[in-house]
């Protein structure tokens, strides 16, 4: 690499500022993103970077240096969260009831710096970099992004040999401008139920002539607890949390047809996913059944834990600790429960993954991602693009020939 990336950084660190203003004053939420997407076309065009879009135009990837045997992708996510923002900012949302509530209009704008940098100094690279720009990372409604991405052929033409990605966080408790990191798994997978127990509806004073679908709802709420307690091993963290149970419609005197349950399953064992959906089903299937009832039954497998590899965590560490110093690059203690959708990916060819910390406070308290008063510290948004940087040429320098 020869040039200065602080310097480089500098240069564009104003422009990842500004991109990131204006894509967080237009979120859009899962594959309709035509806006988002055009914004960011227009700045790859201005940088005279090809580029093709994919499902339905909701996705972008973009190369860098193509034609070479070493293929390495960055990946940035571009949807937004369906939530009214209240932090008051300038630059806050122009779309009703939508926001950048989960930094992925900072994610976009910093891989845009990077393009800038890498483009800039293309004659320097040894391989190709392919720029993912991610749509519906955030599952609103059908398959997760990565997902149709991969099936649409985004890790082809030219095969991608490696991936990187981020997420950016703003924690009060955490140095800003650290960057963390973890092998193995780091987050976990997120899987979505829905139960339909189907009964049948009589006058409360009737009881006799019902089948009570809210006994049943009790029963597999009370087995959910017990298949977790029970017949999972505890040194196997997993999580399943029912977050929506509904049924009638507000008599207190009606016994409703069926009740409907709701639900997420969390874990880091990939493989114990198709066990925990059997058992759900198991136990749903035996409450309907005591109670002479019926049920509907839908898991949807909604994306992997994130299991960064090890290799290329070793290089990523290395990269951010020569442009950031070693005090600035972190090891997470634990892997934490949320999702990323980023874990596909790493389901068909290595890679890793980091956070950003850029903390910043509203009415004196840092408010978590998914909140309406969600905001990042501007102070660190080059800090992404240099890591990014750095990584690449690293990579390229390290990785040998196949």
């Amino acid at each position: 690499m020869n040039f200065d990336i602080h310097e480089e950084i500098k240069l564009v660190e104003k422009e990842i500022v500004n991109w990131r203003h204006e894509l967080h004053k237009i979120p859009e939420i899962g594959y309709e993103l035509q806006k988002t997407v055009s914004y960011i076309t227009k700045q790859l065009d201005e940088m005279v970077i090809p580029y093709t879009t994919m499902c339905d135009g909701s996705g972008i990837v973009a190369l860098i240096n193509p034609g070479c045997e070493k293929v390495l992708a960055l990946r940035a996510d571009i949807d937004a969260l369906p939530i009214t923002e209240k932090t008051g900012f300038e630059y806050a949302s122009t779309h009703p009831g939508k926001m950048h509530a989960c930094g992925h209009d900072f994610h976009t704008a910093s891989l845009l710096g990077t393009a800038k940098i890498l483009k800039k100094h293309e004659s320097e690279l040894k391989g190709t970099v392919k720029l993912i720009f991610q749509c519906n990372e955030e599952g609103a409604g059908g398959t997760c992004g990565a997902k149709r991405m991969i099936e649409e052929g985004v890790l082809e033409n030219p095969k991608v040999d490696s991936i990187l990605g981020m997420h950016v966080a703003s924690i009060d408790k955490l140095p800003g401008g650290s960057v963390f990191y973890k092998v193995g798994p780091a987050m976990a997978s997120n899987d979505k139920f829905y139960i339909k127990l189907i009964g049948q509806g009589a006058h409360g004073s009737t009881p006799h002539e019902a089948i009570d679908p809210i006994s049943m709802a009790c029963h597999v709420v009370q087995d959910l607890h017990t298949l977790r307690a029970m017949e999972i091993d505890t040194l196997s963290p997993a999580v399943i949390t029912v977050g929506t149970l509904r049924a009638g419609d507000g008599a207190f005197n009606v016994i409703p047809g069926y009740a409907e349950i709701i639900g997420t399953v969390r874990t880091f064992d990939n493989t114990l996913r198709p066990y925990i959906k059997e058992r759900i089903e198991n136990i749903v299937k035996a409450a309907a059944a005591a109670h002479n009832g019926h049920y509907e039954f839908q898991y949807d497998f909604v994306c992997s834990a994130l299991c960064p590899t090890n290799t290329e965590t070793q290089n990523l560490v290395a990269a951010a600790q020569k442009c950031l110093g070693a005090q600035s690059v972190i090891c997470f203690p634990a892997p934490i429960m949320g999702s990323e959708d980023f874990a596909e990916y790493l389901q068909e060819i290595p890679g890793t993954f980091f956070y950003l910390n850029a903390p910043a406070k509203i009415d004196g308290i840092c408010y978590p991602a998914h909140s309406s008063k969600f905001a990042l510290g501007e102070e660190f948004f080059g800090i992404a693009a240099k890591v990014f940087v750095q990584y690449v040429f690293d990579y390229f320098e390290n990785t040998p020939s196949k």
